[in-house]
């Protein structure tokens, strides 16, 4: 009897001190972009002193509360679709409450197929297109990569957007970059009206794919543009690659690829070795494409290679060793070909090496025009048909007269003497024959006259632009919208952005830096209605509607 008593004693004490030693935990979790917040597992995992593991799950408002002894804990919030989130080495000899924590949807992954669209969608992990199978993306669709996450074809994709309502493929407003579009083996493609942006590499790279069109889109803000090897019957045209870091084209051998009608600007390779902005190689062809202010610390801002040819375009105003070079030995025939091109106001050399330019305007690159090229090109031995004089290959070197370089306008003046100085082709010493455009940059007719002019532009032709030299890289969108709790706003980098109520008063003022979203959590002394949003960059300045719904 009196062991017993003892026993009943012993356990009540023990019990006693258990309670004695434990602490009410309590806090608050949710789920991005939901209302309902229930089910989250909330996991104690003690570290110290002993080991001890206890669990509780949230109610729907996300608020969770669990008694656990004394200790250092590592606590773990989980649910199925949304990335883990932990709380480390906490120390808990006392009752409190931890810090709020958001679970971000996970969204996309794996294998990806059918049609999807309009929408936002989130990419936790790459997804891929697999082969034999199509994915169609629909206008208005928006796919935010998580970090080192990407899209793989091996496929078919079509995502055919619209001026007024563009694809966006970019990374969530907490990652650091995404992998990018890789298209491996893949067939009969389509980027029309995409925006690709955020890519913390090359943004699209290409791998024995065939068929390939990239119309309308904009490569902007990557660590790299368009890299393409062992692919044919490619075409990227209409397209701005712009402000970029890193080379923004790899085309390299044995590729047939057409950048027509391109914008190629404000890039930069930041290398301290020798780093070129574009390298063109076997088959590779540029034409009537503006490529200026680019930057290379070493390096040239075309490293052209054997087969490739570079026609109707404008090459200036780049900051480079080297506007225009060659890496084909000097005993080859098939040397890279420059037709009907004006390459002026680069910081150092026009040209260097085995290049054979035929009808070009070379003026004012800093250290000169002519590098270690033939003495005979550069040397004026003739006239054009204008009367102008010129070296054998009927190259001049006079002021092409741009209508205003600090505008970025590179049409040509009434009196430019590369008005009716080109020529509609020319014979290669191989035996080929290269044709020179049909039309111009801005799509207008070539000729307008008697024959081809020099540059982007025909002087007189009625061409359709849009505005690429001026980039409003982003219509402004919010999403989700209407909202409860925040929304993201997609913007320009270094953007100044002010949310305004209907009354004009400002209640949130912010700058995105190098963000391309930004997020905005209203104050809770804030009620709900229409907010007026603005942002304005050095170029625009755009106004839309977000809707608090509180």
């Amino acid at each position: 009897m009196r062991k017993s008593y003892f026993v009943v004693l012993l356990v009540l004490f023990v019990v006693g001190i258990a309670i004695s030693d434990t602490v009410t935990v309590q806090g608050d979790a949710y789920l991005e972009g939901s209302t309902n917040h229930a089910g989250i597992k909330v996991l104690f995992r003690r570290i110290a002193p002993f080991a001890f593991v206890d669990s509780t799950t949230t109610n729907s408002s996300g608020h969770y509360t669990k008694q656990i002894p004394k200790g250092v804990y590592n606590i773990i919030f989980s649910k199925t679709g949304y990335k883990t989130d932990s709380l480390f080495s906490q120390s808990i000899y006392s009752s409190l409450t931890l810090p709020n924590i958001t679970l971000r949807y996970i969204g996309l992954s794996g294998n990806i197929r059918g049609t999807i669209g309009p929408g936002i969608y989130r990419v936790g992990s790459t997804i891929i297109v697999p082969r034999g199978e199509t994915l169609i993306v629909r206008p208005g669709t928006r796919f935010e990569f998580a970090n080192g996450s990407g899209l793989i074809v091996y496929g078919t994709l079509i995502a055919e957007g619209l001026w007024s309502n563009k694809i966006f493929f970019l990374s969530d407003s907490a990652s650091a970059g995404w992998g990018g579009i890789s298209f491996n083996e893949a067939e009969d493609c389509i980027l029309y009206n995409c925006i690709i942006t955020d890519v913390n590499g090359m943004a699209i790279t290409m791998h024995y794919t065939d068929n390939l069109t990239i119309d309308k889109c904009e490569i902007l803000y990557n660590k790299g543009g368009i890299r393409i090897s062992e692919s044919y019957n490619v075409l990227v045209a209409r397209t701005k690659i712009v402000h970029n870091t890193g080379t923004v084209i790899d085309a390299g051998v044995h590729t047939g690829v057409i950048f027509r009608r391109c914008l190629i600007a404000y890039n930069e390779v930041p290398y301290s070795a020798e780093g070129n902005v574009i390298v063109a190689n076997y088959s590779t062809t540029i034409e009537n494409c503006i490529i200026v202010r680019n930057k290379s610390h070493l390096g040239a801002c075309v490293f052209i290679g054997s087969g490739a040819k570079l026609i109707n375009s404008v090459v200036a105003f780049n900051d480079v060793e080297i506007a225009i070079k060659n890496f084909v030995s000097d005993t080859s025939l098939d040397y890279p070909a420059i037709i009907n091109s004006i390459i002026a106001y680069n910081t150092h050399w026009g040209a260097w090496g085995n290049i054979r330019p035929y009808y070009c305007d070379f003026w004012q690159n800093g250290s000169g025009n002519f590098f270690d090229l033939p003495s005979w090109i550069g040397t004026n031995v003739t006239v054009n048909a204008n009367g102008d004089s010129c070296d054998a290959l009927y190259n001049i070197q006079l002021d092409p007269m741009f209508v205003d370089t600090a505008m970025n306008d590179f049409h040509l003046q009434p009196a430019s003497p590369c008005i009716d100085a080109g020529a509609e082709y020319v014979i290669l010493l191989t035996g080929d024959t290269i044709w020179s455009p049909d039309e111009d940059y801005a799509g207008g007719r070539r000729p307008v006259r008697a024959t081809w002019d020099i540059g982007a532009y025909e002087f007189g032709a009625a061409g359709i632009e849009e505005s690429y030299m001026k980039p409003s890289e982003f219509e402004l969108a919010v999403y989700p919208n209407p909202f409860n709790s925040s929304c993201r706003i997609a913007v320009p980098r270094n953007s100044h952005i002010d949310i305004f109520d209907l009354s004009g008063r400002n209640v949130m003022s912010t700058t995105s830096g190098e963000k391309s979203v930004v997020v905005w959590s209203p104050d809770e002394s804030l009620p709900g209605g229409i907010y007026i949003v603005r942002v304005r960059n050095e170029y625009n300045t755009f106004v839309g509607k977000a809707f608090y719904m509180k």
